[in-house]
């Protein structure tokens, strides 16, 4: 079965102050701002596993602390186990083009350069445009990122323009092509089309019932495949929520518990 009742939303202790850094560093090539909840103290010589969050369409790392209360949850317990959790400054559209792309390559190698994270526990969170940019990061880094999770994410991009033409120019854009040379580039983007770049890395779908901006079907096709070819993927349904955050709300921990409990398969 697709569906799983979700729990009651469990209220939280907000994690600690976020911080906001250039990451990899002032100066250096593809140099973001990018707001940081650090983890909890570790003992001395552990280092902290990291999670990236990727925000949705129109969003920024400021506005992903403003306007994202159903995650504090998930913030805490990250935070609690050990894991820093970075939002980075990519753009409102950037679509995991190749801009994005090589940010996200420099900040984990500076962060693991500069030991302040685990390289082996490299995580993702995203949602919506973040969901459907982060698995479009792991088709092309498979062997960096250890988990994703993706919240009602795009799978199929080119499946999903034909639902909604309107947002082909802005993909358009940020890839630096015409809508006419599109289909290759949502071909590379399309988690759907590669299936088998998430052999070891595990995935965590979460999408609302109601969604209409992004159909169910993105995330249930997808885990279909995934159960298809066996890769690891759990699947969750908020029913009667839409294109909300309170979809993610409602699975908190179990996410937590995901993002920090994987070990790469060999």
């Amino acid at each position: 079965m697709h569906n799983h009742t979700p729990t009651r939303p469990t209220r939280f202790p907000i994690s600690q102050d976020p911080l906001v850094r250039v990451l990899p560093g002032e100066g250096q090539p593809n140099a973001v701002s990018c707001t940081i909840y650090p983890p909890a103290l570790l003992p001395k010589g552990q280092q902290p596993g990291l999670v990236i969050h990727l925000y949705g369409r129109g969003g920024s790392h400021t506005a992903y602390n403003l306007a994202r209360p159903p995650y504090a949850g998930l913030r805490a317990l990250l935070a609690a186990r050990g894991c820093m959790l970075v939002v980075p400054e990519l753009g409102t559209d950037h679509w995991m083009n190749d801009q994005a792309v090589q940010t996200l390559d420099a900040i984990i190698k500076g962060l693991a350069e500069a030991r302040e994270i685990d390289p082996q526990r490299v995580s993702i969170i995203g949602t919506s445009m973040g969901g459907g940019s982060g698995l479009a990061y792991v088709i092309q880094r498979p062997a960096v990122i250890r988990s994703i999770c993706a919240i009602f994410p795009f799978t199929d991009f080119g499946g999903w323009l034909k639902e909604a033409p309107h947002y082909a120019a802005g993909i358009a854009q940020a890839h630096g092509v015409t809508v006419a040379e599109l289909p290759p580039v949502l071909n590379k983007l399309s988690a759907m089309q590669h299936v088998d770049a998430f052999a070891k890395v595990p995935v965590f779908l979460v999408h609302g019932g109601a969604d209409t901006l992004v159909p169910t079907h993105q995330s249930t096709d997808f885990a279909a495949a995934l159960r298809a070819r066996h890769h690891p993927v759990i699947y969750r349904e908020a029913p009667g929520i839409g294109h909300d955050d309170a979809a993610a709300a409602m699975f908190q921990t179990e996410i937590a518990d995901f993002l920090t409990g994987q070990k790469r398969k060999k």
